[in-house]
């Protein structure tokens, strides 16, 4: 995963592979939490919550089941450039299901990209 800069010189994030498209990422999100062992209107909840952090811009890296041993919640991974880090808040927002926000930055010397793993409850 890299940054790199567009023609306007905004920074995007490059990803090593394609992203899961997103008319088919609700339905992603859904079979990988339900595999998890996430059940019932709480997935479906959770898988909503990721594709419009999807739609914000926030693309998922990673989504994996929180919780052990039984799971009741969602972590979503995601990287953004460091300059888009004021848009968290709009997010919270929009979204109580958040309950925790880690926030990793990524890039040595100075950091260029902000690693998120936000948690959905």
């Amino acid at each position: 995963m890299t940054a790199a800069t567009t023609e306007s010189g905004q920074q995007q994030v490059v990803l090593p592979q394609p992203p899961v498209p997103d008319r088919d990422l609700e339905a992603h999100v859904m079979r990988v939490l339900q595999a998890g062992g996430i059940q019932g209107e709480s997935l479906r909840e959770m898988a909503k919550a990721v594709a419009t952090l999807n739609s914000q811009g926030f693309r998922p890296v990673r989504v994996f089941p929180k919780g052990i041993p039984a799971p009741d919640g969602t972590w979503f991974q995601t990287l953004i450039p460091l300059n888009d880090a004021s848009r968290l808040i709009d997010i919270l927002r929009q979204l109580p299901q958040i309950d925790e926000i880690r926030i990793f930055p990524k890039g040595i010397p100075r950091p260029d990209l902000l690693q998120l793993d936000i948690g959905l409850r």
